[in-house]
């Protein structure tokens, strides 16, 4: 089956995949990597920063207001995304998001509570753009036949990422007495998102999608 990806237009295209077709791609198992680490990673900071900053000093009232620019920034990046995905491209913009949740990441396992408002930003911008091109990508790499299909196989993966992101963060400052180690797990496994992103083989515009 032979048809163009999504770069070349907004018709319906690429190969009509079974599940067992859908899993046996490497490329599924990329995407699935970082959809599994990057919802881990945003669930876990998003239930545990205000925490974080009070185990850093700062006031409970003060701290509650970091969700604020979060989330502020994640609109921004959802948005700004799709405007710079035409000029750039999708998957070097999905790189640059990932690389941005990844210095956000840094900058909260560095337990500076300066540095945390400015990590909520950096981290609200990756995630937004993040959650957008996700789907996105997932398009051109499978084209748009099947992609009800992989995006419910992906599913899977980042609400189980999600799911307990957020526990093991607290478990680990529960162990340890800060969160530095919970996000320097995040950091790890954004540098796999990252990795896995890298290694996509998302067809040119013009290139055919066939069914593996």
């Amino acid at each position: 089956v032979e048809a163009r990806g999504l770069g070349a237009g907004g018709d319906v295209s690429g190969p009509e995949l079974t599940y067992g077709q859908v899993l046996s791609n490497p490329n599924f198992w990329l995407m699935g990597v970082a959809a599994f680490a990057t919802f881990y990673s945003i669930l876990a900071v998003n239930n545990n920063m205000i925490l974080h900053m009070q185990n850093l000093g700062v006031r409970p009232e003060t701290g509650s207001l970091i969700a604020l620019p979060l989330f502020l920034a994640g609109l921004v990046g959802k948005l700004v995304s799709g405007w710079l995905t035409d000029l750039f491209g999708r998957k070097p913009v999905w790189i640059v998001s990932l690389a941005l949740m990844l210095a956000a990441a840094g900058m909260l396992a560095l337990m500076n509570a300066i540095l945390v408002p400015v990590a909520a930003v950096v981290m609200g911008l990756g995630w937004g753009a993040n959650y957008t091109l996700l789907q996105a990508v997932a398009g051109d790499v499978f084209g748009t036949r099947s992609l009800g299909r992989v995006m419910g196989a992906v599913t899977v993966l980042d609400a189980g990422g999600g799911a307990i992101g957020p526990y093991v963060t607290a478990r680990f400052a529960d162990a340890s007495g800060d969160y530095q180690s919970g996000f320097l797990v995040v950091f790890a496994l954004v540098g796999a998102a990252l990795a896995c992103a890298a290694r996509l083989d998302v067809p040119t515009p013009d290139a055919q999608v066939k069914s593996p």
